[in-house]
This record gives structure tokens, C-alpha cells and sequence, in this order.
């Protein structure tokens, strides 16, 4: 996200200032740290996008890591795969084979663990002639 959403993430902005009746000011002006003087010619959009969004991330970022060990940031890192928000962009069938082999071995037979890369694989085919991705038909698979 601190790499390349600034400019959706500025868009979401606008239209929530727009729909809430709220002023937006011209992101191309000098950002100015008083009334009268600017801040090293920085615009307001610059010092937005890298003095406020990007270092509220790495805050974030900052957090997240001391908040989980190296399992957990694996698990989730894995578990990604299976989020449905952007159709196939974040399905990997190598994430969930290793979800599947190392943290739910004892939810599925080996059998199901052999077949499972090939079944994704197919998954995939039909997905990508699909319009829509549906993730309930992802887990019916994966079971």
C-alpha cells in the first residue's frame, strides 16, 4: 500500500470530502508549517503522501511486526491468497499448497494434499473464464 495506493487512496479521500460537504484544499499550493511561511517549496499533496500516509504505514508496519512472531506473519502472508477482493490477483496456488501441507495437514488427506496443485491449477483455468471470482467455491474445492 505505501508503494502504490497513494493515488486510490487519495481518490477515496475526495470522494469522501465531496459526499460530507468538506473543503479540499489545492494539493498543488505550498505546504506552509504557519500562516506565512512554506515549508521548503513542499506541496500539500508531497507532504501529505510522504509526511503523513507513508509514515502512518511504516508506524503501522513498525507495529505489526513486533506484534507477530515469524508463524503468525507466515500464516497470514499465505492466507492472502485466499482473499477475494481483487478476483485472481492474489490467488497463488503455491501459498495455499503451503497452507494446506504445513499448517492444516490434519484437515485433509494426503490424497487431497497430492491432488491438491493440480486441482488448483484447473481452479485457476476455470476461474480466469469466469467474470467473477467466488470464494465459496474455492473453499468447496480445497475441502
Amino acid at each position: 500500500m505505501r508503494d502504490d495506493d497513494w493515488e486510490e487512496f487519495l481518490q477515496e479521500v475526495k470522494i469522501f470530502c465531496s459526499k460530507h460537504d468538506i473543503e479540499i484544499p489545492d494539493l498543488e499550493s505550498f505546504y506552509k508549517i504557519g500562516p506565512y511561511r512554506s515549508h521548503d517549496q513542499i506541496t500539500i499533496e508531497r507532504y501529505h503522501h510522504f509526511n503523513v500516509f507513508n509514515e502512518t504505514i511504516d508506524f503501522i508496519m513498525m507495529e505489526l511486526n513486533t506484534r507477530f512472531n515469524d508463524i503468525s506473519t507466515e500464516l497470514l502472508t499465505h492466507s492472502a491468497a485466499l482473499d477475494p477482493k481483487k478476483s485472481l490477483e492474489s490467488f497463488s496456488i503455491h501459498d495455499i499448497c503451503t497452507l494446506v501441507e504445513k499448517f492444516y495437514p490434519g484437515d485433509f488427506s494426503k490424497q487431497d494434499i497430492c491432488s491438491l496443485d493440480y486441482d488448483l491449477l484447473h481452479f485457476e483455468l476455470d476461474m480466469k473464464k469466469e467474470s467473477q471470482f467466488q470464494l465459496s467455491t474455492l473453499v468447496q474445492l480445497c475441502r
